[in-house]
């Protein structure tokens, strides 16, 4: 069904919703308190659609604004339809009706239609409980961010222009950052990091 899916969705028009873009895996804790593979779905969402925006601006909601919910929700406000936003969801199918309750992530980025050089990723945040900032010990699920990243970077290494995924991290995302695998490359404050095509293929595995 996903392939169906897939070629539904394909059209970005307003008349279709969030689109299917691959499977991702995160880890979730078992019945034994083991950490287990897990597949989810990442999606790419429609800004140019109302039920889409409207989802976006669920997620703020029950995230109360946090892990920069908010920020994707305020850039998709101003940018409408040129905003590229893409999720991380337990949601399986009918990504036409987006349940912004089976959100586990969210991010902004660069256009990826077309793209050339670097792309970046503006912001990314999961839900607070269970985000490894506020619930690192208690949490059931882990990786969301992490994932949303892998298959980010995977998208676009089938994109020959692109050179490198790249963000501006702030203090309290710089470890993330250097725990996923990119590299620091400038001293300007935020911190630039990045990941560069040569290293793609090793990044998404």
């Amino acid at each position: 069904t996903k392939g169906k899916i897939m070629q539904i969705q394909q059209a970005n028009t307003q008349n279709f919703g969030a689109r299917f873009i691959s499977p991702a895996t995160i880890k979730i804790k078992n019945d034994k308190g083991k950490w287990v593979d897990d597949t989810v779905s990442f999606i790419k969402l429609n800004t140019g659609r109302k039920a889409d925006v409207k989802a976006i601006e669920d997620v703020k909601y029950h995230w109360d604004g946090q892990n920069l919910s908010g920020g994707v929700a305020e850039e998709v406000k101003i940018l409408g339809n040129k905003a590229e936003v893409f999720a991380l969801t337990t949601q399986t199918d009918n990504f036409e009706r987006v349940n912004p309750k089976d959100i586990l992530g969210i991010m902004s980025t660069d256009k990826t239609r077309k793209a050339k050089g670097n792309i970046e990723i503006f912001k990314i945040g999961s839900d607070p409980s269970i985000a490894y900032e506020q619930n690192h010990r208690q949490r059931p699920i882990k990786h969301v961010a992490k994932s949303m990243v892998q298959e980010f970077v995977r998208l676009l290494s089938k994109n020959k222009n692109v050179d490198s995924v790249v963000t501006h991290a702030e203090p309290s995302g710089i470890k993330f950052w250097d725990r996923v695998g990119f590299k620091q490359t400038g001293e300007e404050l935020p911190q630039r990091y990045s990941i560069d095509k040569n290293d793609f293929s090793e990044f998404i595995g």
